[in-house]
């Protein structure tokens, strides 16, 4: 919601989108914003990554485990945009303003959003290596910052999109 809300007039924005390659395994960025209408060719992956697993409790995205994947995309002319899941949940509006700040450096005349010109960028969050990762995930960290008791599946309404770069 919060990218739709500062981003939907000059990008599209999608998630549940998956890039398709010449060959190989597709990839599913978390959210895709782009903007092919007005020939600036601007594919932003933006990733959001969670420390453990929430049911089978193994790491996820330490340290260089996600290499080959942006390469794929930057390879194809996609800028990837990281973030760690608690800065997403806690800051998401600082967040856009990294966004917003990205978008005004590949594309000078770029309006940043007024209401995020007042921010600060995100805190700054160290990536973690697979030992912190297990650690953390018996100490539930990630269900103590997003305020639940433990994870459960749950529905979501998205509608599936494929983005082919033309």
């Amino acid at each position: 919601q919060y990218l739709t809300n500062h981003f939907a007039q000059d990008f599209t924005v999608l998630n549940d989108s998956t890039v398709p390659p010449k060959t190989g395994m597709a990839y599913k960025p978390d959210f895709v914003l782009y903007d092919e209408n007005k020939r600036n060719n601007i594919f932003l992956n933006i990733e959001i990554d969670e420390p453990y697993e929430g049911f089978s409790r193994t790491s996820t995205h330490e340290i260089n485990s996600d290499n080959l994947r942006d390469l794929f995309f930057q390879n194809r002319g996609w800028i990837v945009i990281r973030f760690a899941e608690i800065q997403i949940h806690q800051e998401p509006e600082e967040c856009c303003l990294f966004i917003a700040n990205v978008i005004k450096e590949l594309k000078p005349d770029y309006i940043i959003p007024i209401e995020l010109k007042k921010l600060n960028h995100p805190s700054i969050v160290e990536q973690w290596n697979k030992l912190q990762s297990n650690n953390w995930a018996k100490q539930k960290y990630r269900e103590k910052y997003l305020g639940i008791k433990s994870f459960s599946v749950r529905g979501q309404k998205e509608i599936p999109h494929n983005v082919e770069q033309t």
